[in-house]
């Protein structure tokens, strides 16, 4: 035997509840993942076969619904398989065959478990349909709204319906607005039926039996034989209710066969109907039955039938001849048989043509009416044998409009120890005929002890007034004693009390708004007044403190109205006492023992702390505006409440703890809220403001508060401030310096790197400098100075650029402005003319340029250089050139030969630069076409006091 788990809601495939059925073997369990629990598997292509014998269990996933989509019977049972389902709803199923929700077929069982039939539709058996056979238990399973009334067959049930020769077992289940044809619940076909502890509401047939309808309790049926068993049709601790039929049986129609027994016990039938089929039959309000009937601490009350039997009739065919109907410790009462014409017997009729013998012990039969005779009766052939014994008939009525059967149609057989009321009139027979004619002082119908009765009042001529061989016990199975009672109900001293009746059964208040109201009665007439004090506690009022009941009202229920006392503590639904004292000299009822009435109260008041922030939200400003925002308890409460406010770091509140007490709870208190004036820049923000509740209140201890979120605007700004000397900053090539500082403008969570960039024509004396969490805002100096270079610029600037970097995301990468730097330069550019200059440099670094005219050239101090633009600047005389320091720039010249791409090795390898030696000078001789070429060297410069080994170097050239 295996476990099979379903683990998904679909119609197939794996995992699904097809598959697994697919899948089963028998003895095999089908089971379900607890994620379908509340989940719908829907059919969408048919059935669900059930081939083996395995159980079917959805314990494990609760509410799990199996959908026939309205489209095909949601499960068929093999023959001869046995199936257990347990905890499913089988809806929407539908067929037009057998069994819209689950069909079993022949030799099969089926074992239904905790588990509900909805809304299914079929020809034969609206929700369960059991073949030939077959076997179906029902236990603590609900059928609403099943429909097998699609083709009008007779073997159609709405809820279930079987098949000859099987069995069908009903416990703690609920049938409720089923319709069928036979049986608006239960069509049962020879086989043996047995109903526990179960209810039928609202159920209907469009023929016979309202709930149940029965053909026989054993497969011979109209045809037994000396051999046959009867089967039993037992009906035990149920309820019928409303139920309705056409024809007869407005909750059970029960029919048998020789040697069948009917049995319905302890049970209640009540406010069930009957009306007239086309053949003009509507028998037995509550109940239709035939042959062997035993009716035993059974309610009939408030059961219409259109013609005979307000609650029971009892057929005359011939499974009937010589049946034995015993009816005992039962109540029939409010029972009517309406018609004018054929309205008999308003509680129980019997059928002219019964050979039957009616046995009725320790009943009541009250206040039932026929429209024309027999109000309790209507039994008109001394063939059929009606003994009535220990029994009360009082009050039935009839209108036949000759005065005739008012209570009965023909005097019945006395058995002893009854009671009949009124005095009979002219022209009316007594019930029988030794029956004592007296009132029997009954109360009204109600419920005692969980069983519905009309009881004794104390006093009653009933009491004690019973003949031996009736009962042993009542209909509440209380024990009768050595002088009975007369009737269903058997009087005792506990009887003597305070009858309570509470609308539906409960009382519920809402304070501030609905009330309810009850009812109190005594039990008996007292011999003095009896005064009830009521006590309504301080949770409810009432509208009287007293009530006063009399020997002449003692019978006259007394309401009593119950409100809430509306006060503002939230003390949650609750359950509040009424306590009663009786006082009276009659020494039955002073300081009689009266049940106390629990009265549930809906508390409107709800435990909570309710915050009221101006304008809607709070906003605060670092430095700024402060904000503020209410507090105030929602109920009473029973004792102080203290809440503790937890502003956290960002902000601070004028207080850290209100606390509210019974008497100023519903006064609002005020909370300041300022935001800490930080020099962190850390943005607009969000902080919240947390809150404790503590109370010996255990409604307010601990309680749920929602934190307020206040919105902060910073008044801080990442930035890198930065101060220039006077301004701006100015250097001078190997001259003047200058400085900056710089500083942060807020503190930072993290060390931010500033890193300085100096562009080329600058040096700074420190490339980085770093701020902290401490030193964030000290200024920190930076001395800028110029690139001495050789280069003729002019004034000229740089650019300083500074970064920055930090864990601190307000700093990291942070854009500053860039700082521009005026430089001053060092380096003097001397011209010549077109004519023979003398030109002298300064102490600095020069660029001389003589141009033509034979130029004399003297550099002076610093690195100088001697510029030539063309040949034709040639003849000049360089009277200081410092080899190594001072330079001869050739590029203009050479680029004038579209020679620019020449070097100083390459000029001198292809003779385009020569050098020659005159005494102690050397002369720089210019051949434009270089080795190759045919043109002559022109000296472009004679270089006095330096020789040709010192001067022919690629350290004195520029090209």
């Amino acid at each position: 035997m295996s476990i099979i788990t379903v683990t998904n809601s679909q119609d197939s495939g794996p995992g699904s509840l097809r598959d697994a059925l697919a899948n089963a073997q028998a003895g095999d369990t089908i089971e379900f993942a607890s994620s379908l629990a509340n989940e719908t598997i829907t059919l969408t292509s048919g059935q669900l076969s059930i081939t083996e014998s395995i159980t079917i269990d959805g314990s494990g996933a609760a509410n799990l619904t199996i959908s026939g989509n309205n489209a095909s019977r949601v499960f068929f049972i093999a023959q001869s398989e046995d199936a257990t389902i347990k905890d499913l709803i089988i809806t929407n199923g539908k067929t037009t065959g057998k069994g819209g929700g689950i069909q079993v077929s022949s030799y099969s069982s089926l074992t239904l478990i905790n588990s509900q039939v909805n809304n299914n539709t079929a020809d034969q058996g609206g929700g369960v349909q059991v073949g030939y056979t077959s076997h179906a238990t029902i236990i603590n399973s609900s059928f609403d709204n099943n429909d097998g009334t699609a083709t009008g067959s007779g073997f159609s049930a709405g809820a279930i319906a079987t098949e000859n020769d099987g069995s069908l077992s009903i416990k703690d289940s609920e049938f409720t607005n089923n319709r069928g044809v036979s049986g608006g619940a239960v069509y049962n076909l020879l086989g043996s039926l047995t109903v526990e502890n179960s209810v039928f509401v609202n159920n209907t047939a469009t023929l016979e039996g309202g709930a149940i309808f029965t053909d026989g309790a054993n497969p011979s049926g109209p045809n037994p034989t000396s051999s046959t068993v009867g089967g039993t049709i037992r009906i035990s601790d149920s309820w019928f209710e409303g139920n309705e039929s056409v024809g007869g049986g407005g909750a059970l129609y029960l029919y048998i066969y020789n040697p069948d027994q009917v049995i319905v016990e302890n049970s209640t039938i009540i406010n069930n109907t009957t009306t007239t089929n086309s053949k003009g039959n509507a028998q037995g309000g509550g109940i239709r039955a035939n042959g062997n009937v035993t009716i035993r601490n059974v309610t009939l009350a408030n059961n219409t039938t259109e013609k005979q039997g307000g609650a029971l009739w009892l057929d005359g065919d011939s499974t009937s001849a010589n049946a034995v109907i015993n009816i005992e410790n039962s109540t029939f009462s409010g029972n009517t048989a309406t018609d004018t014409d054929g309205g008999f017997g308003g509680a129980i009729a019997i059928n002219p043509s019964a050979t039957a013998t009616l046995n009725v012990t320790n009943s009541t039969i009250v206040d039932n009416y026929a429209g024309e005779n027999g109000g309790a009766f209507w039994v008109v052939e001394p063939s059929q044998q009606t003994t009535l014994t220990n029994s009360i008939v009082a009050n039935n009525t009839a209108n036949d409009g000759q005065g005739t059967g008012q209570q009965v149609a023909y005097q019945l057989l006395d058995g002893g120890g009854n009671i009949e009321y009124p005095e009979p009139q002219p022209k009316n027979s007594k019930v029988t005929a030794n029956a004592q004619v007296i009132d029997p002082q009954l109360g009204e119908l109600q419920e005692i002890d969980g069983v519905l009765v009309r009881p004794l009042l104390k006093g009653s001529p009933a009491i004690d007034a019973g003949v031996e061989g009736g009962s042993t016990t009542d209909a509440r199975g209380l024990t009768r004693d050595s002088q009975p009672d007369i009737g269903a109900f058997e009087y005792s001293a506990t009887d003597t009390g305070i009858i309570i009746s509470q609308t539906d059964g409960s009382t519920n208040v809402t304070e501030g708004g609905a009330t309810d109201s009850y009812s109190l009665v005594l039990n008996s007439q007292p011999t003095a007044n009896v005064t009830i004090s009521i006590n309504s506690g301080n949770q409810l009022t009432s509208n009287t403190n007293t009530l006063t009941f009399t020997a002449n009202n003692w019978n006259v229920a007394q309401n009593v109205t119950v409100t809430a006392v509306n006060d503002a503590v939230a003390q949650g639904d609750r359950v509040a006492t009424i306590q009663y004292t009786a006082t009276s000299s009659d020494t039955d009822y002073d300081g009689i023992t009266i049940n106390p009435v629990s009265v549930n109260i809906s508390d409107n008041d709800t435990p909570g702390i309710i915050i009221s922030q101006t304008g809607g939200s709070t906003n605060v400003t670092e430095g700024g505006a402060t904000d503020s925002y209410s507090l105030v308890l929602n109920s009473q409460p029973t004792a102080n409440v203290t809440i503790s406010i937890n502003s956290g770091n960002q902000l601070t509140s004028d207080t850290n703890n209100l606390t509210f007490t019974a008497n100023n709870w519903n006064v609002a208190q005020t909370v300041t809220v300022t935001a800490v004036n930080d020099a962190v820049a850390q943005g607009d923000r969000v902080a919240t403001i947390q809150y404790t509740a503590t109370s010996s209140d255990t409604d307010y201890d601990g309680i749920t508060i929602n934190p307020v979120s206040a919105n902060i605007s910073d008044n801080d700004t990442p930035n890198l401030i930065i101060n220039e000397t006077g301004g701006s900053t100015n250097v001078t090539e190997g001259g003047a310096t200058d400085s900056y500082s710089l500083v942060l403008n807020s503190q930072p969570t993290a060390d931010v790197t500033i890193s300085i960039n100096s562009s080329n024509q600058l040096t700074s004396d420190t490339n980085t400098l770093t701020f902290t969490a401490q030193n964030w805002n000290v200024a920190r100096n930076v001395t800028v100075t110029a690139v001495d270079d050789a280069v003729v610029e002019g004034s000229h600037s740089g650019t300083i650029v500074i970064t920055a970097a930090s864990v601190d995301a307000n700093y990291n990468q942070l854009v500053f402005p860039t700082i521009n730097v005026g430089i001053t330069d060092n380096d003097t550019v001397i011209n010549g003319t077109a004519g023979r200059d003398t030109l002298t440099g300064s102490s600095s670094s020069d660029y001389i340029t003589g141009f033509q005219g034979g130029d004399m050239l003297t550099g002076g101090a610093g690195s100088d250089q001697f510029i030539y633009t063309s040949i034709r600047d040639a003849g000049d005389t360089i009277t200081d050139f410092q080899a190594g320091i001072d330079k001869i720039v050739l590029t203009q010249l050479f680029q004038s030969y579209s020679l620019g791409s020449l070097d100083y090795a390459t000029a001198t390898v292809q003779g385009y630069l020569n050098f020659r030696t005159t005494g102690s000078d050397t002369n720089v001789l210019i051949d434009p076409d270089g080795l190759l070429g045919s043109a002559r060297s022109t000296s472009l410069i004679t270089v006095q006091g330096v020789d040709q080994g010192t001067l022919a170097s690629a350290n004195n050239f520029l090209f």
